[in-house]
């Protein structure tokens, strides 16, 4: 049964759900900034995978190897050191399946390389692109770039090889 608002938001932390689906995104795009919620550091988080206050909460191995990895992050002040913990991190968490992604990055960003006449102010995640933000019909990707991102043309169903 889908659930949303209030039902949703008392739901989640109470852990009263069966499959939890959610628009992750925010803490992968800012690991530096939300660190604490990308591997169980603390009681609340990752939000699928809380603990209660003097339960103790059982850590798989992978688990407890991205807890010392964010933990060295969160205090790793050279930022190519901090880049190879989270290619480690990234090894860990796709390896591990510790969460189903669809899209992770900061999509904005990415597509404006192939997207032309996209506003300096287009947020960074594609779920806040909006009529608020800016107009979708002003941007568009030349014909000679289209073959880049065919999975973004019609009838087009994306496909991608297993590296």
């Amino acid at each position: 049964r889908k659930i949303q608002g209030s039902v949703r938001s008392d739901a989640v932390p109470k852990g009263e759900w069966e499959m939890h689906v959610d628009r992750m995104g925010q803490e992968y795009g800012v690991p530096n900034v939300r660190y604490r919620d990308i591997a169980p550091l603390t009681l609340e988080s990752p939000s699928f995978n809380r603990a209660a206050e003097g339960v103790e909460r059982p850590l798989q191995e992978f688990e407890q190897q991205m807890v010392d990895l964010v933990s060295t992050f969160a205090a790793e002040t050279d930022s190519a050191k901090q880049k190879e913990m989270m290619k480690t991190y990234q090894k860990l968490h796709t390896e591990n399946v510790y969460t189903l992604g669809v899209v992770i990055g900061r999509y904005a960003l990415g597509m404006s390389k192939t997207l032309k006449n996209v506003p300096i102010a287009a947020p960074a995640f594609f779920y806040q692109w909006d009529y608020n933000n800016f107009i979708p019909e002003q941007m568009w990707i030349p014909a000679a770039d289209q073959g880049k991102v065919p999975e973004t043309q019609q009838k087009v169903i994306p496909q991608y090889k297993k590296a």
